[in-house]
């Protein structure tokens, strides 16, 4: 089970977001200009990384994404990820509970 603290819903991820000046972390195939139009939320706060080059990044590249919110389509990937960057590697992460089917539905 989460912690409260890594899984957020996704009013509290863009308060997050805002507040801490960083993005979102979308891991979705789909162009982040697209999903910024799904969720009314401007391209230059997401940015899209492909899951598994996740696993590869070195600790550097890794210490950027601190603090950001990663997304996925229902939430498990992405919390796959908040975990694993917590756990593996001490950053504070965090990801949106459901995922983009939980916001706006299964529509991708």
């Amino acid at each position: 089970m989460d912690s409260p603290s890594e899984e957020m819903d996704f009013d509290s991820a863009l308060k997050h977001v805002s507040s801490k000046n960083t993005k979102f972390v979308w891991l979705g195939v789909e162009p982040k200009e697209r999903i910024g139009e799904l969720l009314e939320i401007d391209k230059s706060r997401i940015i899209s990384i492909d899951p598994e080059q996740l696993l590869y990044m070195d600790d550097k590249e890794l210490r950027k994404l601190e603090n950001h919110v990663f997304l996925c389509y229902h939430g498990n990937t992405s919390g796959f990820m908040a975990r694993h960057l917590r756990k593996a590697h001490g950053l504070n992460s965090y990801h949106v509970k459901g995922g983009t089917a939980g916001i706006i539905g299964d529509i991708l």
